[in-house]
């Protein structure tokens, strides 16, 4: 599988192909928000999101989205791989809970911080407020 995301010129290559022969079960795909999209990282966010969307549906005889472990034991059994939606990144949700629950209702279900000075509940977790 190759795919290209928008407004980048690198290419990212994942071989679908040959995972489920040599043990591979699950996979995380995580999009990647860039500290330069600033204000526009939740937008980003959503625009690589459907572009995972996009790779999922050219996939679809190889590989599902688990949302659960269920999922992971069902799509397992059938011999494709289990793909967990992940983001990673310098995004800040102004504290907003439901950017967040956004996220989970289109199958995000990781979110790596590894930024914590962009993060508003985070900041106010250190000075003190709860």
């Amino acid at each position: 599988m190759r795919y290209r995301t928008p407004g980048r010129s690198r290419r990212r290559e994942c071989s679908t192909t040959h995972a489920p022969n040599r043990g591979l079960d699950v996979v995380i795909h995580t999009v990647y928000i860039e500290d330069p999209y600033n204000n526009y990282a939740v937008k980003q966010a959503c625009r690589l999101i459907e572009t995972f969307y996009r790779v999922l549906d050219t996939n679809a005889d190889k590989m599902e989205l688990t949302l659960n472990s269920a999922d992971m034991r069902r799509i397992g059994a059938k011999g494709k791989i289990a793909t967990v939606l992940a983001l990673e990144g310098g995004f800040d949700t102004e504290g907003d809970l439901d950017v967040l629950r956004l996220f989970h209702r289109l199958g995000v279900r990781m979110i790596h911080t590894h930024q914590p000075q962009h993060h508003q509940r985070l900041r106010g977790r250190e000075a003190g407020c709860h």
